[in-house]
């Protein structure tokens, strides 16, 4: 057994750890000094407050130069014991003593009136704690709990041990007793009603600093006005102390718990001027009666204003939390960004109205569509709050699925408007959904009662699109018009909400044309724009209505040397192809050759996405000239690669082998860069145009062949998708499946590891599968290229492909099967 030592301080110390023991121990001596330091310093000013308070209400005893009208000490003993904890128990129990001894006859006496002024308080906090109180005073039912159980049921207890001590030092007698307990009670607790809350309301004295100096002058306007009113209340002839009470709830409602004891405590110090006094409704009256009617008064005073605070707070609060609800899914439910597209722009505004808490439902959204296109979209739900922001992402989720659905905006903009007839989506709605087709430099857009758009020329020119307008979303389910118009290169569009024109002055016609001078001859950025132009006055920023605001400008194809910096997310691959056609056409390739190209970069960019970042937030470099008739491209990530993948990748690189001349990949310990370089501008093979034989229907029988047709680009960002929707299309009784990629002008590795991964899940339940690509498609020399046509039949028809399914499966002639 180890050997023990008792210490000087009492402590058993193991020998072997004297000193580490010994520096725990000056450690913990500090702390209990620093401790021991602190609550002597609360210790002394809830003493000093308490002692201080209770001599300057013994100056208006009533009751044997006890018994007061009302008594401050109890409200600060119960602020005390919430702000510090009941561990200064013994500051009240000390003060009260001092208090007390000097004016009772007998020291007992004194004891038991101590004791009652401090169990009264510990079982008003006690009751607070048990029922969750918050010291805020922010809610109706913390208010409720400060009257009912910190004030009428705990103040009944020093009311009861104070009436006792009296009782036995001889000062009342029995006779006496209901009424001295009654003034006692009545004192401490208008003291809690009165006191508390003005204590508890100091932690808003910060909040004093942001008010503007109207509001400071509102508030002593308020308080000197409500000192007038009292005063002449109680000291007139008149007597008319009910006025008061607008001023009290004037002082409630815009100052909340701050400004209510304010008002308070300047009401209930005239009226205990007027008391003493003997003065207006106080003069000729017996003592109980004029203490029991100054007390009443006093408490429904108190009652009345801090009660109120809490209600108008609770509201306020409950405004503000719906605010922020409707503000956080409004705001989750607009672009946290707009897409980086080469060869497009985008700058956007969101402008709450000024009017009310409540948020509007004006909204705006731009995503990429099939075939390198843009959907633009900008609208306005009639309403403000949750309701409003709700129907808001109905119609924003429901356009986005119509838009895939279909290609024209009208067609969309109809589905809507049906959806919001039928399924009551949102009372009424305006919208304009456009389609931005950045190759063939086309707009096609449909409006829904929604203010038109705002197209600014090259040349600064400004000009409305009034063509396709039809009535709101949700007035009628008839057609929706629809128009098509050319945008130059350097042209901007600009769409926005009504409140943009409506927070200017005039007419809406007159807002619309100071609205197109203001942006006429703009040729600077789109920020300044928005920020300089659009937004500027004459439209004022305390408009009652929200603005949202989305500009779009179309830039030239780039010339030179390509620049271009990219979010590493799969649906940015289409944009890239875009940009590397634009820029290899314009710089002298030829169809082939910028199609190789484009398929070279979009291997590498898939790549990067795939095996560069372990997660979001990573960026893809491209760079690409062309010196003396020799294109280089270099691909560039700042990332580490992952290994690579066990389902069959690796086809990336063998592409871009396959369609460049030289392929280098550089890693290093900053990211890896993938160079590439072919000859271009070569005169062009003559080739002779394949004929593309048209499938002739075929009669219909018991076997049931699935036959799949594909128009977008199939790369990383979609590939999934299709490969989920192919087999989610698989009827049970198909005996294989034909996938039409006829249409289909790209496809990458993505892609085509999609596809062997269908042939394997057809496979294991012994399905067949043929995919459809005309010989002289891009498609079908990049499967060449990676020997796709080795392990799944690759044939020119869907005919012939349910032929060879037929012929498989040796059940019927290819002129018996149908394909659906």
């Amino acid at each position: 057994m180890p050997a023990w030592t008792s210490t000087g301080h009492t402590r058993l110390v193991r020998q072997g750890g004297r000193k580490a023991v010994s520096r725990l121990s000056r450690l913990t001596d500090s702390r209990r000094w620093a401790w021991t330091g602190a609550y002597a310093g609360r210790f002394v000013v809830v003493a000093a407050t308490y002692y201080l308070t209770a001599r300057l209400s013994l100056r208006v005893a009533l009751v044997g130069s006890v018994v007061t009208p009302i008594w401050p000490p109890t409200g600060i003993a119960v602020v005390a014991l919430l702000w510090f904890g009941v561990e200064v128990w013994p500051a009240i129990a000390v003060a009260a003593l001092l208090v007390n001894a000097p004016i009772n006859s007998s020291l007992a006496g004194a004891a038991l009136i101590a004791v009652g002024n401090t169990a009264a308080p510990l079982l008003a906090v006690g009751l607070l704690h048990a029922s969750g109180f918050r010291a805020q005073l922010d809610r109706l039912r913390d208010a409720l709990a400060l009257v009912f159980l910190g004030a009428l049921t705990s103040m009944a207890v020093s009311a009861a041990l104070g009436t006792t001590a009296l009782l036995m030092d001889g000062t009342i007698s029995r006779g006496d007793v209901g009424s001295t307990w009654a003034l006692w009670w009545a004192g401490d607790a208008t003291g809690v009603l009165v006191f508390a809350p003005l204590l508890l309301s100091l932690g808003q004295v910060g909040q004093l600093g942001q008010l503007g100096w109207r509001r400071w002058l509102e508030g002593t306007g308020v308080i000197a006005s409500l000192a007038l009113v009292a005063w002449l209340g109680f000291h007139s002839q008149f007597q008319d102390t009910y006025l008061v009470f607008p001023l009290l709830i004037w002082a409630a409602v815009r100052f909340g718990q701050l400004g209510a004891s304010l008002a308070t405590v300047t009401v209930v110090g005239f009226t205990v001027w007027a008391a003493i006094d003997e003065v207006g409704p106080f003069a000729h009256t017996t003592l109980l009666h004029r203490m029991l009617m100054l007390q009443t008064y006093d408490a429904v005073i108190a009652l009345t204003s801090f009660v109120l605070a809490a209600i108008m707070t609770e509201r306020v609060r409950a405004l503000a939390r719906e605010h922020r609800n409707a503000e956080t899914l409004q705001r989750s439910l607009l672009p946290d960004r707009l897409p980086i597209i080469p060869g497009v722009e985008f700058a956007s505004r969101y402008r709450p109205g000024g009017a009310g808490l409540e948020v509007g439902g004006d909204w705006y959204d731009v995503f990429t569509l099939p075939r390198e296109r843009l959907g633009l979209t900008i609208g306005d739900v009639v309403g403000r709050g949750l309701a409003a922001a709700a129907a808001m992402g109905q119609l924003r989720t429901a356009l986005r699925a119509y838009a895939i659905e279909t290609d024209s905006p009208a067609a969309v903009l109809q589905r809507l408007s049906r959806l919001v007839v039928e399924f009551e989506a949102a009372q009424m709605a305006t919208l304009i959904y456009a389609v931005l087709d950045p190759d063939t430099r086309t707009l096609s857009f449909a409006s829904a009662g929604h203010p038109p758009p705002l197209l600014i020329g090259p040349n600064g020119s400004a000009r409305y699109l009034m063509e396709a307008r039809s009535p709101p979303l949700g007035v009628t389910k008839a057609a929706q018009a629809e128009a098509t118009v050319t945008i130059d290169p350097g042209s901007t569009l600009v769409l926005y909400t009504d409140g943009l024109i409506e927070g200017r002055r005039g007419s809406i016609t007159e807002s619309m044309e100071a609205l197109r001078t203001a942006v006429e001859g703009h040729h600077g950025d789109l920020d300044s724009l928005c920020d300089d132009r659009v937004l500027q006055p004459p439209r004022p920023e305390s408009s009652g209505d929200d603005v949202a605001l989305l500009m779009v400008r179309l830039l030239p194809a780039p010339i030179g040397d390509l620049r271009v910096l990219l979010p590493a997310e799969p649906h940015v691959v289409a944009t890239l192809r875009r940009t590397v056609r634009q820029w290899a056409t314009r710089s002298g390739a030829s169809d082939e050759e910028a199609g190789d190209l484009v398929l070279a970069v979009g291997e590498a960019a898939t790549n990067v996405i795939e095996h560069a970042y372990t997660s979001t937030g990573g960026q893809v470099e491209v760079e690409a000239s062309i010196r003396q008739g020799l294109a280089r491209i270099v691909v560039r990530d700042r990332g580490q690669w992952r290994p690579p993948r066990p389902d069959g990748g690796g086809r990336g690189l063998l592409l871009m082998q396959g369609l460049v001349e030289n392929v280098d990949v550089v890693s290093g310990p900053r990211g890896t860069e993938i160079w590439l370089s072919r000859r271009v501008g070569r005169p062009p093979a003559r080739t002779e145009s394949a004929s593309i034989p048209v499938p002739r229907p075929l009669a219909e029988s018991r076997l049931h062949v699935e036959v799949t047709q594909l128009i977008d680009d199939i790369d990383l960002g979609n590939s999934a998708r299709l490969y989920r929707e192919m087999l989610d299309g698989m009827s049970d009784d198909a005996v294989g499946l034909v996938v039409d990629l006829s249409e289909v002008r790209h496809i990458d590795s993505a892609g085509i590891r999609m596809l062997h991964k269908l042939a394997g899940w057809l496979a294991q339940r012994r399905l067949e599968l043929r995919v459809v690509v005309p010989d002289a498609s891009s498609v079908r020399r990049v499967l060449e290229l990676s020997c796709f046509d080795a392990h799944v039949p690759v044939t020119s028809t869907v005919e012939s492909a349910v032929s060879e399914i037929s012929h498989t499966r040796g059940e019927l002639s290819a002129s018996d099967l149908v394909p659906e």
